[in-house]
């Protein structure tokens, strides 16, 4: 669902002063876990989980009749990457970029036997002209994001079942998540952060330089 404040004439809140809509299939079972920013101009871009198909969804709105789903298909929705399924919940958040491009962070648990992973994904536009791109949209031949594998965890670790994420004046973004160790009895957790210190994307790309993410533990 997509709430609007409109005032007065709505469906739904106090004196229908909301317009409440379907933005997705009611059969599915989606939207869990979702992210969302509103650009200065007012388009709203969302990440969140479709657990039907296992998948990460990417939603903004497009305008009347430009997208493929929601009211008068008015929002573009891209299955960007399949990231499986777990026992916990799923880390995902979205934020807009320095460029004004969306960057999602999300809970990667596709792996049927290994660790979650801390994953992010960017649009086309967002990256160098020869980036490979590798993900979304699910069952189209042509990729048109970019995932990039930030904290790939280790034998007993789980990264990003929570997440957190914001981009700083310089264009550097910044996650913060949980890391799960299983091997202890109980188990312990930790929060740590990654961040971006020099932008890997744009004219200084370097093709498959993943060093540009660094992490620590609290």
């Amino acid at each position: 669902m997509v709430a609007t404040y409109v005032g007065s004439g709505g469906n739904c809140g106090l004196l229908t002063s909301w317009l409440c809509r379907d933005l997705r299939n009611l059969h599915f079972d989606t939207g869990r876990y979702l992210s969302l920013y509103v650009t200065d101009g007012g388009i709203p871009h969302l990440a969140y989980y479709n657990l039907d198909h296992e998948k990460l969804e990417y939603a903004y709105f497009a305008g009347p009749s430009n997208g493929s789903c929601g009211p008068n298909y008015g929002w573009k929705c891209v299955e960007t990457d399949s990231i499986g399924s777990s026992l916990t919940p799923m880390g995902i958040a979205i934020e807009e970029d320095a460029n004004g491009y969306p960057v999602i962070a999300f809970q990667d648990a596709s792996a049927p036997i290994g660790p979650a992973r801390l994953v992010i994904a960017r649009p086309e536009e967002a990256a160098h002209w020869d980036t490979p791109l590798n993900c979304g949209p699910i069952g189209s031949v042509f990729h048109t994001w970019y995932c990039e594998a930030a904290d790939s965890g280790g034998a007993t670790l789980s990264e990003a079942d929570a997440v957190s994420m914001t981009v700083n004046q310089q264009g550097e973004v910044l996650v913060a998540y949980r890391e799960l160790d299983s091997h202890p009895y109980p188990p312990e957790g930790s929060l740590k952060v990654a961040f971006e210190p020099r932008s890997v994307f744009g004219d200084d790309f370097e093709l498959g330089d993943t060093s540009a993410w660094s992490g620590g533990t609290s």
